[in-house]
């Protein structure tokens, strides 16, 4: 699916939909194609409920007519954030939008009021999208007032020109004089070739292959423990492709210790972060790349690893993570928090310089045992491990640009009992 219009620049306000007002956003056609989704800025103010978000067509560029898609998301489920979040909407079968014809995305929470409703993030002060502007209207669509110099925040995806006419191939009779279809017969065949025994034995082929060079395929990354014993790999065989780092806190040098009633300290294998007994203590122990470095490096692929026994207590905030200064717009990075007993993957992300933090929840896991957490960001996408489990893979919200801290523990307690957060070693490599 593919990005075709869009508008993402100049933050300075929202629009705002409930009940009887309305917002809606023009956009024009430069390719004909089916669009198939949407996905636009928002956040909430209270308890909008439902928000339905459709196309239309548009009349002398308002918009106009019946919906030609939609879908309805909970508003109760959005960002409070008034930075805004994007949010995806998927418009079901879509609808085919023709080439140099204005349409309309219309956002409505009929069950809202003035304290409950859906904003939507806009530029109000000239922005820079020519394809269309913003609308608003206060009599549910009846009619409806044009602003030029407004624009809302939107992504318009969608798959190229329809074809004329849909084939079912594999419905097909396989030839002229046979009225087997192709599906039936690739089934049999398949059947057949998996029941022979001697299926790619032939000199040359596969089996034949394996059995002259001694090797059998094995799974990704199985390898090393099936096949090489310990000690086996010379230096000299080893990858000189990426960046290593490996500590085991036997000394805090190198890193910064930004703490504020408590105390970091190490030893072999093992450092411990300890809040005081007062309300809001934390203790920070971070290291970043020296000079001009850029590490870590969200362009390549960025991976770390370490050992974090946490307290299976309530009132504080923990996490580690590469990359992003907390509370700074413009960073980004990955990696895992709790937050009051509550373990999430965490990605922080910065469109338009503003900087937004997305959790996604891990369950099943006891945090006050010692855990094996693994982060990995590669090819656009972020994967989190836990004891070599995969848990979540994030697509949509993944840093992308470089950074200089390198990694970060961090612990807060929110009541006057102090906390401990303890980690073993840390792992972290780069392209």
């Amino acid at each position: 699916m593919k990005k075709w219009q869009y508008f993402d620049t100049g933050v300075d306000g929202d629009r705002d939909a409930y009940g009887i007002n309305w917002a809606a956003q023009t956009f024009t056609i430069e390719t004909k194609h089916v669009i198939g989704k949407v996905k636009l800025k928002l956040f909430r103010v209270g308890s909008p409920g439902d928000v339905k978000i459709s196309i239309k067509g548009t009349t002398g560029g308002e918009p106009a007519g019946a919906d030609l898609c939609y879908n309805t998301i909970d508003g109760n489920d959005l960002t409070i954030d008034t930075t805004g979040e994007w949010v995806e909407i998927t418009l079901g079968d879509g609808a085919t939008l023709e080439k140099g014809i204005q349409y309309a995305i219309v956002i409505k929470a009929v069950d809202g009021d003035a304290l409950n409703k859906v904003s939507w993030i806009a530029d109000l002060s000239g922005p820079i999208y020519t394809g269309g502007q913003n609308w608003l209207s206060s009599d549910s669509g009846d009619s409806w007032g044009g602003f030029i110099d407004v624009d809302c925040y939107f992504e318009e995806w969608g798959v190229g020109e329809p074809a004329p006419a849909t084939i079912t191939w594999q419905e097909l009779p396989k030839s002229q004089i046979s009225s087997e279809t192709i599906e039936v017969a690739i089934a049999r065949i398949l059947a057949d070739h998996n029941t022979d025994p001697s299926a790619h034995a032939e000199s040359g082929e596969s089996i034949w292959t394996h059995k002259q060079q001694e090797i059998i395929d094995h799974l990704a990354e199985s390898i090393v423990d099936d096949k090489i014993g310990e000690g086996e790999i010379s230096q000299k065989r080893l990858s000189g492709t990426e960046v290593q780092l490996w500590l085991a806190f036997e000394s805090l040098d190198g890193w910064t210790d930004t703490t504020q009633d408590g105390s970091a300290t190490c030893g072999i294998l093992s450092a411990r972060l300890e809040t005081a007994n007062v309300t809001d203590a934390y203790v920070s122990l971070l290291t970043y790349s020296a000079f001009p470095v850029n590490m870590p490096d969200f362009t390549k692929e960025v991976s770390f690893q370490t050992a974090v026994q946490a307290e299976d207590e309530t009132d504080y905030t923990a996490y580690w993570f590469t990359g992003y200064t907390a509370g700074v717009d413009g960073e980004e990075g990955f990696g895992f928090k709790i937050t009051n007993g509550t373990l999430y993957a965490m990605t922080v992300t910065s469109v338009g310089g503003v900087t937004s933090e997305h959790l996604t929840e891990i369950t099943g896991i006891a945090i006050d045992e010692r855990h094996i957490y693994r982060g990995k960001v590669s090819g656009g996408k972020a994967y989190f491990y836990i004891d070599g489990v995969l848990k979540h893979t994030e697509e949509t919200y993944v840093p992308s640009t470089k950074q200089d801290r390198i990694f970060t523990y961090y612990i807060a307690n929110d009541d006057t009992n102090g906390r401990k957060l303890y980690a073993n070693y840390l792992l972290f490599s780069q392209e």
